[in-house]
């Protein structure tokens, strides 16, 4: 039941620490390119590689969600709970 515990406790630092330096980031990043596109200062190939950094931040954010989610469900599990859909 530790293991499940200190687990669990790891993903859910980890996606918020993922937030804040990536996503978050990239979502800014984003906004400046589109500013930046949208005022001649930078082609469309500036403007999708940032959205294309948006996106696979994001992705990789739901993937350390599912993960988390996991680990909290075989806490659950571990503790006499039930996995509920």
């Amino acid at each position: 039941m530790r293991a499940a515990h200190v687990a669990a406790s790891r993903y859910r630092a980890l996606v918020d620490r993922y937030r804040v330096a990536s996503v978050e980031p990239a979502a800014e990043l984003a906004v400046i390119a589109t500013a930046a596109y949208e005022e001649g200062e930078y082609g469309i190939l500036e403007l999708l590689d940032a959205r294309r950094v948006v996106v696979g931040a994001g992705l990789r954010l739901l993937e350390l969600s599912a993960a988390a989610r996991r680990a909290a469900i075989d806490l659950d599990l571990a503790m006499g709970g039930e996995a509920a859909p």
